[in-house]
């Protein structure tokens, strides 16, 4: 049988800021909650915030990770960590867990891409103990946020999996440069009779 190219959406949907400090904007935005799935909450990359194309903030429950791909001043690196710890404080008000309530104060990780190597710091709070799995769609991914530059799991390609996962039924699927796979997961998942994974060596 042949094989079908599957042609995946890469963009992320974003809306333009008015507001003078966009990034500040969308973390006064953000709903969190510890069982919720992994996703981005602040696209720069995309274009859409002049002067924030170097920022992306993401969720990776129970850890939020913010990333600049510029070097940032220690006072704006407070500001925006500010602003995220009194969101955060406001969305868990009222968990009980134990574990994600707003005493224990934010889980936030703070990479810079600026600087070779990558430097990645726990800002605040603590990551889970042993694995740190994460969800998006029913799929349960391995994410590593302290090691590394990449994480295990690209959140600008949310769309894509999904496309994959939509349409993958039956197909024969080829993930080149498959990283840690997480497209041929949701390939798998979308019901693919077949997945083959190629990438580089460590």
């Amino acid at each position: 049988a042949a094989t079908r190219l599957l042609s995946t959406p890469v963009s992320v949907t974003t809306t333009a800021s008015s507001t003078a400090d966009a990034l500040i904007d969308a973390i006064d935005r953000m709903d969190l909650s510890p069982n919720d799935d992994v996703r981005r909450i602040f696209h720069g990359r995309g274009g859409c915030y002049p002067g924030y194309e170097h920022f992306t903030l993401d969720w990776f429950p129970p850890v939020l990770l913010l990333t600049s791909f510029k070097n940032i001043t220690n006072e704006d690196l407070t500001k925006w960590s500010d602003a995220i710890d009194a969101r955060w404080k406001e969305c868990f008000a009222t968990e009980d867990d134990g574990a994600m309530n707003q005493d224990t104060g934010m889980n936030l990780v703070y990479q810079c891409r600026a600087t070779t190597p990558t430097t990645t710091l726990l800002h605040s709070g603590a990551l889970p103990e042993g694995q740190h799995i994460v969800k998006e769609n029913g799929d349960q991914y391995l994410v590593h946020l302290l090691r590394g530059q990449n994480h295990g799991l690209f959140l600008d390609m949310a769309n894509g999996r999904t496309w994959v996962r939509e349409n993958a039924k039956g197909e024969r699927v080829l993930n080149l440069f498959a990283y840690t796979c997480a497209f041929s997961i949701s390939a798998l998942n979308g019901g693919a009779a077949e997945v083959v994974n190629l990438t580089w060596p460590a």
